[in-house]
């Protein structure tokens, strides 16, 4: 691999490049970021491993020089530096970094970020997903979501444009689990990371009074148990940033009028006020129905549809963009196995050929879910078909349940969808996961989740407070 690394500590840069050489690697070095940036331009490398603070040119500008340029392959580039914040990680990954290591390097650390992006990768990749060879080692992937397929790169190119018109309201289609909110937070965000409000309302939980003051706000004594000094409402809380009205097909059709006039006018009334009020406030709609069915049956509005329509964005579910799959299981491993000390950084190919050839109906959350599963019940270097074979939905004839092949349950486990593993299984951590799922599953509503999870609510509540 042609490696160019970058660092203005001579001894420190020195004593890496010869590990790397006696690993089998290519390196050129610069001294500082304008030296490297005249290699770049002469002989693009593979890599650019870079310290970030240099005289000069920063770690930071040099690469966002280097995405600038009009090059037929980019080279991979990953930061060193000496500041473990939120601050310069962001500016680093926003600037083209696919990955950073912190100072003092751990060598292993260095080696397996090298290995990662070998030249092979590619090929390799491109082997699993026809099912021949190779295993997965790594996948390239773009922040904030894999947009590694066509249409998922078009649908990111058309968000940049809108992140520049807030004045526009967009309309995002997609089923359960592809992204519709990542991507809401994407347009109000841009590749700048704006820290403007950014609100969500989840329109299918509210009923339409509460829907109404939830989102205008209320004047006081406007009903029965409204706060004495009345209350703002979401409106006013995403004032400058973005509003993002989930499941908007759960609005009822009497209050789709005033959420027209909102979108038309960029005003409104509080509940029981009279007072005009105005908003700046961005709206991003979300919907998992198809709204076009609703509006030929009486239960959507044309007009607010075909104002949504106007920035309509519909998100492809992840079996129309396979080649995603393999890629996104490849970060959600590496992100899950960091935040939980487990030693996952690469996929074996047999399971990466049942990861491909799954259908995901949950999508992205879905596939996410199952990645953070099999993190939580085992610790090995590799994903495996074992791994998989617990933890994934099987189906035999017909559609219905099947038992695992790999695994030990007896029969009268046969009510539970998975196995156990053999070595050893954290229990703690699973039912910690497990209420927390149902926590979520069920709004917050704690004695809703204690009645699914048949244990009182006292129970919950202490298993609750262990977990804080």
């Amino acid at each position: 691999m042609n490696i160019l690394l970058v660092d203005d500590e001579d001894r420190s840069r020195q004593y890496l490049a010869q590990f790397l050489r006696e690993h089998g690697h290519q390196v050129r070095e610069a001294a500082d970021g304008q030296a490297a940036w005249e290699i770049i331009k002469a002989a693009p490398p593979d890599l650019v491993l870079s310290d970030n603070k240099m005289p000069g040119m920063f770690g930071v500008e040099l690469f966002r020089n280097v995405r600038e340029l009009d090059l037929a392959v980019q080279p991979h580039l990953v930061l060193f530096t000496a500041y473990n914040d939120e601050k310069t990680i962001l500016q680093a990954l926003k600037a083209g970094a696919e990955d950073y290591l912190i100072k003092p390097l751990d060598i292993e650390d260095l080696l397996r970020v090298v290995n990662r992006f070998n030249l092979n990768q590619a090929e390799s990749a491109a082997e699993i997903s026809a099912g021949i060879n190779g295993d997965l080692s790594a996948a390239p992937f773009s922040l904030p979501l894999c947009i590694a397929s066509r249409s998922m790169q078009e649908i990111y190119h058309l968000a940049r444009r809108l992140h520049m018109d807030p004045a526009l309201p967009v309309l995002i289609e997609g089923e359960t689990g592809t992204g519709k909110e990542v991507l809401a937070r994407f347009i109000h965000q841009g590749d700048e990371g704006l820290r403007l409000p950014f609100v969500a309302l989840n329109c299918a939980a509210l009923s339409p009074t509460v829907f109404e003051s939830e989102l205008f706000g209320y004047e006081a004594g406007s009903f029965t148990g409204a706060l004495t000094g009345g209350q703002k409402g979401k409106l006013d809380i995403a004032q400058d940033g973005t509003l993002l009205l989930d499941e908007i097909s759960e609005i009822p059709v009497e209050l789709q009028a005033k959420l027209l006039r909102l979108i038309e006018t960029r005003s409104f009334f509080r509940v029981g006020g009279l007072v005009e009020l105005f908003t700046n406030t961005r709206i991003i709609c979300s919907t998992n129905r198809n709204l076009e069915q609703m509006m030929a049956g009486g239960l959507f509005r044309q007009d607010l549809y075909y104002r949504l329509s106007v920035a309509h964005i519909r998100i492809p579910p992840l079996r129309e963009r396979r080649e995603e799959i393999l890629p996104l299981a490849q970060l959600f491993l590496q992100s899950s196995a960091a935040k939980r000390d487990k030693a996952f950084y690469k996929i074996e190919r047999s399971a990466a050929k049942m990861l491909q050839e799954y259908d995901w109906p949950g999508n992205v959350r879905e596939l996410k879910n199952l990645i953070e599963r099999v993190v939580l019940l085992h610790n090995d270097s590799s994903l495996k078909l074992c791994h998989l074979d617990i933890a994934m939905p099987h189906t035999g004839p017909g559609g219905e349940p099947a038992q695992p092949a790999y695994s030990n349950a007896s029969p009268s486990s046969a009510a539970f969808p998975f196995g156990l593993p053999s070595d050893k299984l954290p229990l703690n951590p699973l039912i910690d996961e497990i209420i927390v799922r149902s926590l979520e599953q069920h709004g917050g509503n704690k004695t809703e989740t204690a009645r699914y999870l048949d244990i009182s609510r006292s129970i919950l509540h202490y298993r609750l407070s262990k977990m804080k």
